[in-house]
């Protein structure tokens, strides 16, 4: 049976972000229309998902957070609304890897390695949230943007291996990623595995943290 944590999860990896107004739930999304079996689970688990979002809402009053404008010059900036409630929620369950968006795509040419390691450079360069972490500072969290960091990458070769190893090589490093945890307060919110399977055939598993990234995002990192 699912609880509140995996019920407000689930709707967030939908682009849904469940919330409490005047004690009712209430949902905002940009989607047309809302899974039927998505609205019958929040109505059997109402009371469920207003008292732990209420929790939430509460924690995050406790810290008095707020957006505000962004300077250059700051050392460490304020969550958003969105990112309070998925950083109190990992401390909640102290790390969870549900908020893990994987995903995966193949390449079917030659590969220049140098070209794809300076391409995620150049993405944790230009988006600042994927180089992003969240430490406490002043009894508060707060964004910090890492300028010190390597490039999230593993590369595997898989070449000498016979076509099945090979799938269950890419299987399982596929199920480490659902369950590999990401530290909010020290990891990039980026992983990537260059899994070389012939000379010009290659797949690419990325898993971003949802703290990270959208469904918008996503699209642009996989452009």
């Amino acid at each position: 049976m699912k609880d509140a944590v995996q019920i407000v999860n689930e709707a967030l990896n939908q682009g849904i972000t469940l919330f409490v107004a005047d004690n009712r739930l209430q949902y905002e999304t940009s989607q047309d229309r809302i899974p039927p079996e998505l609205l019958s689970e929040w109505k059997n688990h109402k009371q469920a998902l207003i008292d732990f979002l209420s929790h939430i809402d509460s924690e995050a009053d406790t810290y008095q957070l707020q957006d505000i404008q962004r300077y250059d010059s700051a050392e460490h900036y304020p969550l958003s609304f969105a990112q309070q409630r998925l950083w109190f929620i990992d401390q909640i369950n102290e790390g969870s890897p549900q908020y893990n968006c994987k995903g995966d795509f193949r390449l079917r040419e030659k590969l220049n390695l140098n070209a794809f390691t300076e391409t995620i450079k150049m993405l944790l360069e230009r988006h600042e949230s994927l180089r992003t972490c969240f430490k406490i500072i002043d009894n508060e969290p707060r964004q910090v943007v890492m300028t010190d960091y390597d490039l999230p990458i593993t590369e595997y070769d898989l070449s000498n291996l016979s076509e099945i190893a090979k799938k269950q090589h890419v299987k399982k490093f596929g199920k480490e990623e659902e369950s590999q945890i990401f530290n909010l307060r020290a990891d990039l919110m980026l992983r990537v595995r260059l899994i070389k399977l012939a000379e010009n055939d290659y797949v690419i598993l990325y898993t971003i943290h949802h703290i990270a990234c959208d469904s918008w995002s996503m699209a642009i990192f996989l452009n």
